[in-house]
């Protein structure tokens, strides 16, 4: 962790990471990448979180409490929500997968914390999840807001069941359930078209 963030691992050497300590104590460890991406940091504030108070542990609590606070004031993007990478440029934005995980990890940390203002900020982030990212047309969740970095792949618009499936959890914990829904059921043949990616679906 950097001044309270996660950066990006290296993918270089894969195996590296399921070694045991004699393992790595034979290799070069990877170099990490000095980029910190605003999805990965707010699934890892998620996952220590969960260990905090499985363990319990409060200093994890609050060292994920803290990355968490750094990414909501670097990762804000000015016009609404957040944006994919901290620091540097370009500085992609309009990606649904960063909303809906940080909207986790604020909800995980008004739990851990009891802190009103993580509940009332997933609230925020949430509403404008429902607002920019749904299809007004065929109806869901789309990946990216329309306009903005529209370069290679991004300039295709779709519908990923795991993200759709957090945004439908995090609302559910806000006893949101009627959006909950209609989230869920824009995907009608889940099992048919998304083979594995439906597990986050199911559960």
């Amino acid at each position: 962790a950097a001044r309270g963030l996660f950066l990006a691992g290296q993918a270089a050497d894969p195996e590296y990471y399921i070694l045991d300590a004699a393992g790595r104590a034979k290799r070069t460890a990877p170099e990490v990448a000095p980029a910190a991406y605003v999805d990965g940091g707010a699934l890892t504030v998620c996952t220590l979180l969960r260990a905090a108070v499985i363990l319990p542990d409060d200093d994890l609590g609050a060292t994920a409490v803290k990355a968490l606070q750094v990414l909501l004031g670097e990762g804000r993007d000015p016009r609404g929500g957040m944006t994919h990478t901290l620091g540097g440029e370009p500085r992609v934005s309009g990606l649904l997968r960063d909303q809906v995980c940080v909207a986790a990890a604020l909800l995980d940390a008004y739990e851990w914390a009891a802190d009103d203002r993580f509940y009332a900020e997933a609230e925020r982030l949430l509403d404008l999840t429902m607002d920019r990212f749904w299809d007004q047309r065929d109806g869901g969740l789309l990946d990216r807001i329309t306009g903005r970095d529209e370069l290679g792949e991004l300039s295709k618009r779709r519908r990923r069941i795991g993200d759709a499936a957090l945004a439908a959890r995090s609302l559910v914990r806000l006893g949101r359930h009627d959006e909950a829904k209609r989230v869920l059921t824009s995907f009608p043949d889940y099992r048919e078209d998304y083979g594995h990616h439906s597990a986050d679906y199911a559960l």
